[in-house]
């Protein structure tokens, strides 16, 4: 009776430590998973903002991982100027997209990051690059990765601009 207990305790021993293990393993999983579907929506939202951007803009300049978008009704009445670049944090040397939009004279500009810190991964962009397609065509390329999980997803599209294009570099 004491051997038939002592065995069934082992075994029930290593079941729930099993078990434990499996519900652990299960849960980083599924905060991995999280974190990616994150990465890969900041980065898609980030592409779909800059090419509808792209599309409508007036006049369009870029210069590597830059790019400078003219919004105007008439060439010398200015609306606004958007502004995308890859810039680092000072903390830790991390990238991420910043968007700045600066009013009619240019006075003013309001900064905000498109990509970084979500609730519950890190998003660090490494590449952010413009390139003149053709005459009307800006290719628009994005890759990040994801700090908690490590992996890394890369985003392309060609934009067709109706505006004018001026490529400095690019």
């Amino acid at each position: 009776m004491i051997i038939e207990y002592m065995i069934s305790l082992s075994i029930n021993m290593l079941l729930l430590g099993s078990g434990i293990m499996l519900i652990l393993t299960g849960t980083k999983d599924y905060i991995y998973e999280i974190g990616d579907w994150d990465m890969v929506s900041e980065i898609r939202m980030s592409l779909g903002q800059i090419s509808d951007k792209v599309r409508y803009g007036n006049k369009i300049m870029c210069d590597g991982s830059d790019l400078w978008i003219i919004f105007y009704d008439k060439p010398a009445h200015i609306i606004y100027r958007d502004e995308y670049y890859l810039k680092n944090n000072e903390n830790d040397g991390e990238g991420y997209i910043l968007h700045k939009q600066y009013d009619a004279e240019a006075v003013t500009a309001t900064g905000q990051p498109l990509t970084g810190d979500s609730f519950i991964g890190k998003v660090v962009i490494n590449k952010l690059n413009f390139t003149k397609s053709d005459e009307h065509t800006l290719k628009i390329e994005i890759e990040g990765v994801n700090k908690l999980s490590g992996h890394t997803i890369s985003l392309e599209t060609n934009i067709f601009c109706y505006g004018e294009f001026v490529a400095e570099g690019g």
